[in-house]
């Protein structure tokens, strides 16, 4: 639930940061999904691009599970520490 919950956070947050981006220059919060989205984009698996959408969903969508993956694991590890005291 957890991880769901900063999904959809992380999802909103970078798809906003998307479309603010006037020249569709890379803010801090969409790194991870341009790593992604040139890992992707570059394997003979998935060709030359996906298209306008599909860029758009690589990126902010792969940033989102980045950084909601992120987000979770530290939030457990914080709680692990702190309930053992």
């Amino acid at each position: 639930m957890l991880w769901a919950q900063s999904f959809a956070a992380f999802s909103l947050l970078a798809s906003v940061a998307y479309a603010l981006q006037p020249n569709r220059a890379a803010s801090a919060i969409l790194f991870p999904g341009v790593g992604l989205y040139v890992a992707v984009n570059g394997s003979l698996l998935f060709g030359s691009g996906f298209g306008r959408d599909g860029d758009c969903l690589a990126i902010v969508f792969g940033s989102a599970t980045v950084w909601a993956s992120l987000f979770a694991v530290l939030l457990m590890i914080v709680r692990n520490i702190v309930g053992r005291e």
